[in-house]
């Protein structure tokens, strides 16, 4: 079984004032990268689950690392979508080099959040 064997994308958004602040448009982000990747979810193959005790958010997160195949141009502020969800990237991306192109990566550790 191949280890990237995952399909992903990167995502970005530029900066819109709404109001008072600085927000991502996620609505018109654009796709800067598709590829091979895996997916590993934090806590191996149990799902790691964390709930906000703030009632007005209402807001369940799930950590994961995706390791993406090769060197990718991801940044800390960038999403990824797998399989329906978006991801928000936690930190910044490392580039792995085992001199060898199958085995080289890119290690993204991610949250995704449900509102």
């Amino acid at each position: 079984m191949p280890f990237f064997r995952h399909t992903i994308s990167v995502l970005r958004a530029g900066l819109t004032e709404d109001g008072y602040v600085l927000e991502r448009d996620w609505a018109n982000a654009s796709v800067v990268f598709t590829g091979k990747a895996s997916h590993q979810p934090i806590g191996g193959t149990s799902r790691r689950v964390f709930t906000s005790a703030d009632p007005g958010r209402e807001t369940e997160t799930e950590q994961a690392v995706f390791y993406i195949l090769g060197q990718v141009d991801v940044r800390d502020t960038d999403r990824v979508a797998f399989e329906g969800e978006h991801y928000q990237v936690n930190g910044a991306p490392q580039f792995w080099d085992h001199g060898s192109a199958r085995s080289n990566h890119t290690r993204v550790q991610v949250w995704r959040v449900n509102h």
